[in-house]
């Protein structure tokens, strides 16, 4: 019970109350012998390291170490050590050796309440790839899985919705993610900080999704909260990522003061952005970089 408290704390944001849970759960586990418990105690213990520092090399090297012990045990829930080693890889710039890991994940994920994490992955990762035509082939087949408004969702139909908004918001589809804009709005309102998908901060979803149905000034609202939340949480990787986000949508909106503040802001996330070791992001951001300096 421990561990499903430590969990949901996570996707919470309640970082300090998973680590005092840790505490106590990780001994216990390992003294009763309960594997599953200990496997969610390191994880989210792991999960929560990685976003106080951004260590995306650490995280790589503990997603390997569960991998190669998972695959020797038959552990079920090795998709999630994939689908975390694909996460950091997709972070450091090695976009096709990433989409591999999220693939496998994909192909080992277990059907049961997380079933539908990985193809939400899968999805952005196939957008970023550029694989537009698979993607939304992809999507249109496993439209089923995606949370329903009203209804009670598993945990892996939220991880799918968190994936395919930002895919989408990659991709341009400003009609699809309209109809999901409500969605992700249930999430959050139900207390969710924190998808699983790249831990991607729920109000940073909902402002892509804001943005591209034109809500400007809800758009602005969400990453307006989503950069507090990235602080204080605090989200190394968020940090950056946020302010990219931002910056798209005050170049679409293009009022007055847009671009001052969107070039402001991808200064910031390129020097975030090269601390954490982040390449193929920097380069996204120096694009963006460059269609603000080309409209002055």
């Amino acid at each position: 019970m421990l561990s499903f408290a430590q969990v949901n704390l996570f996707y919470l944001g309640r970082f300090d109350e998973v680590a005092a849970i840790g505490e106590e759960l990780e001994p216990l586990a390992i003294r009763l012998g309960h594997r599953g418990a200990l496997l969610f105690a390191r994880r989210y213990r792991a999960y929560r390291d990685l976003m106080l520092t951004g260590d995306i090399d650490g995280a790589e090297r503990f997603a390997e170490a569960e991998i190669e012990s998972y695959l020797a045990s038959g552990v079920a829930w090795v998709s999630g050590s994939y689908s975390f080693r694909g996460a950091a890889r997709f972070w450091r710039g090695r976009w096709e050796q990433a989409l591999e890991d999220i693939q496998e994940a994909d192909s080992l994920e277990p059907d049961d309440f997380s079933a539908g994490n990985a193809l939400g992955a899968l999805f952005s990762a196939m957008a970023h790839i550029g694989s537009r035509g698979a993607a939304l082939t992809m999507l249109e087949e496993k439209r089923s899985g995606l949370p329903r408004l009203g209804r009670t969702n598993t945990q892996g139909s939220w991880e799918m919705l968190a994936g395919v908004i930002e895919g989408l918001a990659v991709l341009g589809e400003r009609r699809e993610l309209t109809t999901l804009y409500p969605v992700i709005l249930e999430l959050r309102d139900m207390g969710t900080i924190i998808a699983s998908f790249r831990f991607r901060l729920i109000s940073a979803l909902a402002g892509m999704a804001a943005a591209c149905g034109q809500r400007w000034d809800e758009a602005g609202e969400h990453y307006e909260t989503a950069l507090r939340q990235a602080h204080e949480l605090p989200h190394k990787i968020e940090q950056p990522e946020v302010r990219r986000w931002y910056a798209r949508m005050l170049i679409d909106r293009d009022g007055p003061g847009d671009r001052v503040k969107a070039r402001a802001l991808l200064t910031e996330a390129i020097a975030m952005y090269r601390r954490i070791g982040m390449p193929k992001h920097v380069e996204m951001a120096e694009a963006l970089l460059r269609e603000v300096e080309g409209s002055r």
